[in-house]
């Protein structure tokens, strides 16, 4: 099952060069990933996700580039991170927007996706101009 999970990621990964065709092929295959009990789980294949996998690899080559954007008018780097215990982040173009906080007991056993999901989160405000942020702690 971690196989097709990673190959749907590298599949992903390919929609900035050539569209969002990738995305809309692998919903099933995502699916069929979001069946299995765990990671360490074996599961059958769906005929949707067999014919998904059949059109990638027929197609991928063909598929017609989509233009870069080289014109960027705003950048903003952004560094978090989530561990088990707590989370910050800090914004590079913006003096002091520091965020960081600590997890309650139920959000400790939360995935780690979760976790970074709400760090991002809350970077909202950061970028709106307050320059504080706070964790969602709910």
């Amino acid at each position: 099952m971690s196989s097709l999970a990673s190959l749907i990621g590298q599949i992903i990964a390919l929609s900035g060069a050539v569209g969002n065709v990738t995305r809309l092929i692998s919903r099933s295959m995502l699916t069929n990933v979001q069946s299995a009990p765990s990671w360490q789980h074996s599961i059958l294949l769906t005929t949707e996700t067999l014919r998904d996998l059949q059109f990638q690899e027929q197609n991928i080559l063909a598929l017609k580039p989509v233009p870069m954007k080289t014109d960027f008018t705003f950048q903003t780097v952004v560094y978090s991170d989530a561990s088990g215990v707590g989370a910050g982040e800090y914004i590079v173009e913006i003096n002091e927007a520091i965020s960081h906080g600590a997890w309650n007991d139920n959000q400790k056993l939360k995935s780690s996706t979760w976790r970074e999901l709400i760090v991002l989160n809350s970077v909202i405000p950061l970028l709106a101009g307050s320059g504080k942020s706070e964790l969602y702690m709910k």
